[in-house]
């Protein structure tokens, strides 16, 4: 059986579905040990291929974006930002305000400022004073 899993692999990999290929003995073996429909297997092992072509697209963008640091919001310490409630922080996650069309203005160390305007509600010169009234209170703060 390990070399028909082999040449399919290589029949998936000459196809560009390299993802299914890296998933294909795994999916196979759960397959035949739940009985899955050759329909439910294949929607499966072309789940994969989808879910790892998203994942490397979000790869490419994000090193595309030359961020200096990268930062999740599971990796966001509330104790560092006191005037955030853990409820607050839950709804922000939840993104109901990208729905709702809200801004969103989040300052982090260093006066580091990220602006995000689901609907370009927020104004440009709105924008701009926010920043100049950041960069004050950072001048203030390091005398």
């Amino acid at each position: 059986m390990q070399a028909t899993i082999d040449d399919l692999k290589t029949m998936l990999r000459t196809v560009n579905l390299h993802n299914a290929a890296e998933q294909i003995e795994e999916l196979l073996n759960v397959a035949l040990n739940k009985s899955i429909s050759y329909e439910k297997f294949l929607e499966g092992l072309m789940q994969c291929e989808i879910n790892g072509r998203e994942e490397k697209r979000f790869e490419r963008r994000l090193k595309h974006a030359s961020f200096p640091e990268y930062k999740t919001l599971d990796e966001f310490d509330l104790n560092e930002q006191p005037s955030l409630s853990k409820r607050q922080f839950n709804q922000l996650k939840e993104l109901s305000w990208i729905e709702q069309g809200y801004n969103l203005i989040l300052l982090g160390p260093r006066t580091t400022v990220v602006i995000i305007r689901p609907d370009n509600r927020l104004p440009h010169e709105e924008i701009v004073k926010i920043l100049r009234e950041v960069a004050i209170k950072a001048l203030k703060n390091k005398k």
